[in-house]
């Protein structure tokens, strides 16, 4: 289900539905006035240096039981590796609690074929 015109709160994971970071997971790190959000994935985009979207081409995934403490513990961080180490690990927790939905659809790539 894609967003509507309602802002994702910082905490959530979303999943890129267009362009070029399609199928992307991503944490909300704040939003701007109108319907952009910012987020980061720890790899391609660092926390200092989120990517700015529009809520229309994310689908909200949800938020992990323990986002606050988590949020407010990487928020704390000083050092930027460990902070995009945090986010990174942070995805990968909420991927793994929610697993594999069953509205995914598996791709081949030409390697498996």
């Amino acid at each position: 289900m894609r967003v509507s015109a309602v802002s994702v709160p910082a905490g959530h994971i979303v999943e890129a539905t267009s362009g070029r970071d399609l199928g992307g997971w991503f944490l909300v790190v704040g939003s701007q006035t109108g319907q952009m959000i910012w987020l980061a994935d720890g790899a391609s985009r660092p926390y200092d240096h989120p990517k700015k979207k529009n809520v229309r081409h994310v689908r909200d995934l949800g938020v992990p039981p323990d986002a606050e403490a988590k949020l407010a513990d990487i928020a704390g961080t000083n050092d930027s590796g460990a902070r995009n180490a945090a986010v990174r690990t942070y995805i990968a927790r909420h991927r793994a609690a929610v697993g594999t939905r069953p509205d995914e659809t598996r791709v081949e790539t030409k390697e498996e074929c």
